[in-house]
């Protein structure tokens, strides 16, 4: 039971993610229980974890409604994410060696992604690399807040460009970290510590990429 609630829990996300809900559209228990051809509990619990997670909102006997992140809200997991992952960088700046470079330059695969990208792709890449980065200090808390809040800006991404047609492609970017990895290898702190703030703050998809309807 807990193996099929988490798939149809990661489905219902990643579905939310790629637009084949309307944003505003009521998102219906009993369609879902039809859809996976399952019993109501797994599809039940798969919608209360997603609401538990912000992702979703019950509304009483008429469905899920699918949360709207703000512009407001981004900015600010924007700020989070730039306070602990630059915070986190100077803590473990002495535990960094060859061989934490090497997990780093395997966990950025954004360098080898090619337009047009499916933005799923961009994203988990990115989650990846990110919290590589983190994980050198061994805080799994830290580890899972910075996965929490690039998901949620995963979201904003997906729903920004669920009004454009070319919602499955990624924009042409530089979607890589080799400038970064460098500075890191280098052992510039100061110069590590501002590219990582910049990744970070350049992250909003409003600024950062253009795309084109």
């Amino acid at each position: 039971m807990e193996q099929l609630k988490t798939k149809i829990y990661d489905d219902i996300f990643q579905r939310i993610l790629q637009g084949d809900f309307q944003s505003d559209a009521l998102i219906k228990e009993n369609e879902l229980i039809d859809y996976y051809g399952v019993s109501r509990a797994p599809v039940r619990e798969a919608l209360l974890m997603l609401c538990t997670e912000g992702v979703l909102k019950s509304i009483p006997r008429a469905g899920y409604h699918i949360v709207q992140i703000s512009e407001k809200q981004e900015r600010e997991i924007m700020q989070f994410r730039a306070l602990l992952e630059c915070s986190a960088l100077k803590a473990n700046w002495e535990y960094i060696n060859d061989d934490v470079i090497e997990r780093l330059v395997s966990a950025d695969a954004n360098r080898y992604l090619t337009v047009p990208t499916p933005f799923s792709s961009f994203w988990e890449a990115s989650i990846n690399f990110h919290t590589s980065l983190i994980a050198i200090g061994n805080n799994n808390y830290a580890v899972e807040s910075l996965r929490t809040a690039m998901r949620t800006q995963y979201r904003a991404f997906a729903q920004y460009i669920w009004d454009f047609h070319s919602r499955s492609n990624f924009p042409n970017s530089d979607l890589g970290h080799k400038e970064l990895i460098d500075s890191i290898t280098s052992r510039n702190l100061p110069l590590s510590v501002s590219l990582l703030e910049q990744d970070i703050m350049a992250f909003r998809i409003y600024d950062k990429f253009k795309v084109l309807k």
